[in-house]
This record gives C-alpha cells, structure tokens and sequence, in this order.
C-alpha cells in the first residue's frame, strides 16, 4: 500500500463515523509553534517516503505522533501492516467466536474515560462499531481466546485510526503483540510477569526485598492490554502507543512498570511486607496515577532493557516458550537509537518464495528467527508460528489435566486407605485412644485426622499401621499355637485310644 492510500484511508475511515466534536485530545490542540510545525512536517514527509526509520525515531521523540491525523497514516507504516487486509465486511459469515457474548457485555462498558464530552448516542453507535471491530478480528482467528481488557487496546485503535483502518492495524497487534494473552491457558501471560521479579532483584535488592511476599499478579491488567485498561488519559496512552509501535518490543512493557514501582519506592518501603494484598491492590494502581512522567519513564525503560536484557532474567527467561512473542518477535530499536540520529534499519527485502521460518540457536537461547529478518506478506510466518503456540499451549493443558487427575486419584486412595485404617481399629485389641505422643493421635475419629498438620497425620498412620500388623501377626501366631496344641491333643487322644 502507498503513503496516499494510508493517508486517504485515515481520512476516509473519519469522515465516514459521526461529525460530533470530542473534548481536546492531545498536543495538537497546543498552540501551534515553530517546533510542532516542523515536526508535522517530518512525519509527513516519513510517511511519504515510507521511512520506517525516521517515523520510529519520530515517534519515540518528544510528542509523539503529535495528532490522531498523523498516527493514522504513520501507524500502519510503524508496524509494518498489511493494509491489503482492510476491513472485512463480509466477516458477518464467518463462524461464531465462542467468547462473542464476554465481547458484546465488555464493548457496552467502553469509552468511560474518553473521549469526554460524547453524548450518549453517539456513544452507543460507537460501542457497536467497537464490537463489530473485535469480532471480525477474532472470527478470522477462532483458535485464539478473548480476554478481558482486549477491547481496551481495540477502543484506542478505533479512536485514532476509526473502524475500517483500525481492522488491519488491530489484527497484525493481536498475531505479533498479543498472542501471548490469547493462548488457552494463562500461562503464556504469567511468563511476562515473572520476569519482573528477577528483574527487580537486579534493580533494587531493598524493594526486591520488601516485596517478596508479593506476586508479579498486581501488573497482569496493564501487561496484558498494553496499558490501555490502566492509563485514564488519552493524550498518554496514545503517546505510550506511540513508542510501542515504535519499539515493536513487548518485554518493554515489563520494564516500565519496574520504572514506574521504582518510582515509588519510598511509598512501598513504608509498608508490611507481610501485607502482600494490600500491596497488590496498591501497586495495581500505580498507571493510573504516575509519580514520574511517561515521557521521562519509557527512554528509562528502553535504557533499562539494553543494560538488563530478558535474556539474563533467569531462569524466569529460560521456561519462557520459545514461541511467545518475547522470543519470536526481535526488537528493532535500542536505548542508543534515541542518541544517534544517524542509525539506520536496512529496508525490508521481498521474502523469497521458498521462505520457510527458522529456529535458530541464540547465545544458548532458542529463538523463532525470520530468515533475514523479512516481513511475510499475509501473515504466513505469524500465523505459523501462532499455530505452533497453540498447539504446545493446549498440550501443556493436557498434560496439565492429566496430571490432576492423578493428583485426585492419589488423594482417593490415600483416603480410602485412612478411612479403612481407622474402621479397622476396633477389631483389633487395643482401642486407639492411644496417647499422643505414642501415635500422636487423639482418637480414631476421621475428623481428628484431618485436624492433624500433614506430617503428624502421616506419622499416625503409619503407627497405626504397623501396630495394626504387630495385632495381626500375634493374633495369627496365638490361632496357629492353638490350633498345633488341638492338633497334638487329637494325635495323643487317637494314640490312647489304639492301646486301649
């Protein structure tokens, strides 16, 4: 696609939603001065040029984008989308996503934060759009999971691009960005968030320290939706898309919410370690209201992972499937790309027709490599690569269930065991009211056996069983002397018996 027809579809996707005028947006409603007017004029002619380069460096500048204007037509060039892929309407044909009626309760609750000033039926009419949007998307990819908070980033897209430019932008996000989060199970999405701890470890042993107690858990909503469902201002999660789209990175995401916790470090040190659930609650809450500047926390978070790469987060790193899009997707930009005007990205090369994707071996790291780091057109690698994931995604889960299932048939018989153990104990002599500190155990109530800690449990049943065997072998020993006694009696009174 060519620069114009971005630009064209960005015009042509806004003229055709509603004429309604929203609240001011970002920095385009600044006063216009000297550097605004320059820095418009940069994007325009990158977009013109298709300048991936220049448009990253731009992006991850002071501003951003600057306006909704230009992220429409710099967006899909930062990305690298497929505009080819423009919106489906015809996508109401496809088969039902199973997760279509969480989507439709989710997309009714959407655009609370902004844009303000939208009146309550030009709210509705977006709401729908919206729907429309994340069901075409997931329709085409039955086999990925909805979750909660998808429609958050789906909402920012919609805003900026509207809805037909938003499809092509929000499909390529959900395969190379958002695969992770849309895996069967939700340990794809855990692996991000363990490798905070690790991380902060490397940072900050003192606040490392203090929140031993509490799990990566209070950033899931933030990771997971790029930041979409915690930030409340539009001006800075587009500003925040931004520099994203720009680094194509998503360990990034990881780094800024280590910079924004340290940047409240000294709040977090007042607490009791031991209070991990009030802690999460609070840490949770941190996007919302940031003590540093967005613009001054993400160059520290790109700085951040150029000094401590993922790869040294272990061994948090090294149980991270070599599908995830932390592996298979390579950053484009460094910390230093912000210094140095004049670092350059070769042009992507046309992919070869005999192109197959590679797993390559990296510093003793595996990683999903494309073969010259090329761009597949309609999604062929991404899509190899997502079915990979899903595949080893569901075998875990099966492995997972199976697994549980012999857990709980372990506990059965272990029950059943117990539950034989103390039916047995009245029929064998002594009565189990034995002291404690003998069979540390109370009585032969099964209640009492559970109210034991699980080591002294086990230590009573195995008293009880081998004074259970002690029972059994003198009981069988006294039946076999009576019955040698009887035997021997019956051979001295057959005996007696001849003589006479």
């Amino acid at each position: 696609m060519t620069a114009d027809f971005a630009e064209s579809a960005g015009s042509d996707s806004e003229s055709s939603r509603s004429t309604e005028v929203f609240a001011p947006r970002n920095i385009a409603e600044v006063p216009a001065s000297s550097f605004i007017t320059k820095k418009k004029g940069l994007i325009k002619d990158a977009v013109a040029g298709r300048d991936r380069d220049r448009l990253r460096r731009l992006a991850m500048s002071k501003g951003g984008l600057l306006t909704d204007e230009l992220r429409a037509m710099a967006w899909p060039i930062l990305l690298g989308c497929d505009l080819n892929l423009f919106y489906d309407s015809d996508w109401r044909s496809l088969q039902p996503h199973s997760d279509e009626s969480q989507i439709s309760l989710d997309t009714a609750r959407a655009f609370v934060y902004y844009p303000e000033n939208m009146s309550e039926s030009f709210r509705k009419t977006s709401q729908q759009e919206l729907n429309d949007l994340v069901v075409n998307v997931l329709r085409h990819h039955p086999d990925l999971s909805y979750f909660q908070g998808y429609h958050d980033v789906a909402s920012v897209l919609y805003l900026v691009l509207g809805p037909q430019l938003a499809f092509p932008v929000l499909r390529h996000i959900t395969l190379n960005q958002l695969r992770d989060f849309m895996m069967p199970d939700l340990d794809p999405s855990l692996a991000h968030l363990r490798l905070i701890p690790p991380l902060l470890q490397q940072l900050d042993k003192a606040l490392s320290h203090q929140l031993r107690f509490t799990g990566p858990q209070y950033a899931l909503a933030s990771i997971i939706t790029m930041y979409a469902h915690s930030i409340e201002s539009y001006e800075d999660i587009t500003l925040l898309y931004d520099f994203f789209f720009a680094v194509e990175d998503m360990s990034l995401q990881i780094y800024l919410f280590v910079v924004i916790l340290i940047s409240r470090r000294e709040e977090l040190l007042a607490f009791d370690p031991e209070d991990h659930e009030i802690l999460e609650v609070k840490i949770s809450q941190f996007p919302k209201i940031m003590s540093i500047k967005l613009s001054d926390a993400l160059p520290r978070a790109l700085a951040l992972r150029e000094q401590h790469p993922p790869e040294t987060l272990l061994p948090e790193w090294n149980a991270i499937s070599r599908y995830s899009v932390l592996k298979s997707v390579r950053p484009v930009y460094s910390a230093t790309s912000l210094s140095k005007t004049d670092r350059t990205i070769p042009p992507l090369v046309e992919p070869k027709s005999d192109f197959k994707p590679l797993i390559l071996q990296d510093d003793g790291f595996e990683h999903i490599l494309m073969e010259g780091d090329q761009q597949m057109p309609d999604y062929s690698w991404v899509n190899y690569v997502t079915d990979l994931q899903l595949k080893e995604s569901k075998k875990k889960m099966a492995k997972d269930a199976s697994r549980r299932e012999k857990e709980k048939d372990r506990r059965r018989l272990q029950e059943s065991k117990r539950k034989s153990i103390i039916f047995a104990l009245p029929f064998f002599g002594q009565s189990a009211g034995t002291t404690k500190s003998k069979l540390e155990l109370k009585s032969n109530n099964i209640s009492d056996l559970k109210k034991l800690k699980p080591e002294l449990e086990v230590n009573a049943l195995r008293a009880l069983h081998l004074r259970h065997l002690k029972e059994m072998n003198s009981f069988s020993l006294a039946a076999f002397g009576m019955s040698l006694c009887l035997g021997l009696m019956s051979v001295w009174i057959a005996l007696v018996w001849r003589r006479e």
